[in-house]
């Protein structure tokens, strides 16, 4: 095995907790999904092995996500398949258009404020919650903000969560396109991007001497699927709480660019080995998992 991609999978296995269901869901999310997302457990259970997870801790950790409604259970015989049920569909969908985009949004210097203050206190604090994960960020108790958020991901959020009529929207410019100090104050307020950054500059750290190595040296397909996984996992945790701001509201050192980078330069080397070991490892009801959809090869750009 490759001395690097050791270190990260045997830094993973001492993590404490160790959190089972989020890396299933990666792995849902980056293999299965492309395919259907549908698995039959005994393959899962076999190939998230080697990261540190045990038979009885891969049953709980799904059992768990089937209770969150995430997937579902599809029992055929003695044997148990899981499918991604359509709100995790919709879940996943929307994270995917963050983790596997090629470059920051575009800006033309509009902005979306969501005005929550027609809500009661619990639903204003459940659906801050939610909006914080499309990437807006909080400028008092009632009031968040994007400057370039996907209204249509905002909109049915607030339907599916029944409070379209009780949240307004607002969308405008701010003298055109043009970068304000108070703008940048405001950013500095809304969003902690110094705990961004470092969490970014450590999965740099982690997968740069991967990166390095295999300009030279080739994985097999099971340490393929392994580097992507835990690619994507470190990505995803730190993506997902990336408000994905465009880059004229950012420094110019900003080390997010650098971590898309990578990760798209990663995943270009590791995809097609990772692909024929879920190929050749995952099953489903009717046998090994389909091919990967059309979509699936226009991640970061477009996969080679």
């Amino acid at each position: 095995m490759s001395a690097t991609l050791e270190t990260i999978l045997d830094n993973f296995q001492k993590r404490r907790p160790l959190r089972a269901g989020s890396l299933i869901m990666t792995i849902f999310g980056d293999a299965l999904m492309p395919r259907g997302g549908e698995v039959w457990l005994g393959s899962l259970i076999n190939v998230v092995e080697p990261f540190g997870l045990n038979p009885r801790l891969t049953r709980t950790a799904v059992f768990r996500l089937t209770q969150d409604q995430w997937l579902r259970a599809k029992p055929i015989g003695r044997r148990s398949y899981y499918q991604v049920t359509e709100s995790g569909r919709a879940s996943f969908t929307q994270a995917f258009k963050r983790i596997y985009a090629n470059a920051s949004p575009d800006w033309r210097g509009e902005w979306t404020l969501a005005i929550l203050s027609l809500l009661d206190n619990d639903e204003r604090k459940a659906l801050r919650q939610k909006l914080s994960w499309l990437g807006l960020g909080q400028v008092g108790p009632q009031t968040m903000m994007h400057p370039s958020a996907n209204v249509t991901d905002i909109e049915k959020l607030l339907k599916h969560n029944n409070v379209q009529d009780r949240v307004m929207l607002i969308h405008g410019l701010n003298q055109g396109d043009k970068v304000t100090a108070a703008m940048l104050k405001q950013i500095e307020s809304c969003w902690d991007l110094n705990s961004l950054g470092v969490d970014y500059q450590s999965f740099l750290d982690m997968f740069r001497p991967l990166y390095q190595e295999l300009s030279s040296n080739s994985l097999s397909n099971k340490q393929a699927f392994q580097a992507r996984t835990l690619l994507i996992h470190e990505y995803r945790r730190i993506m997902l709480k990336d408000p994905c701001l465009p880059d004229e509201l950012l420094c110019a050192d900003w080390n997010g660019r650098a971590a898309r980078q990578l990760c798209a330069n990663l995943y270009q080397l590791l995809w097609r080995g990772a692909e024929d070991y879920i190929s050749s490892y995952l099953e489903t009801a009717d046998g090994p998992l389909p091919p990967a959809n059309s979509k699936f090869m226009r991640r970061f750009g477009g996969l080679s």
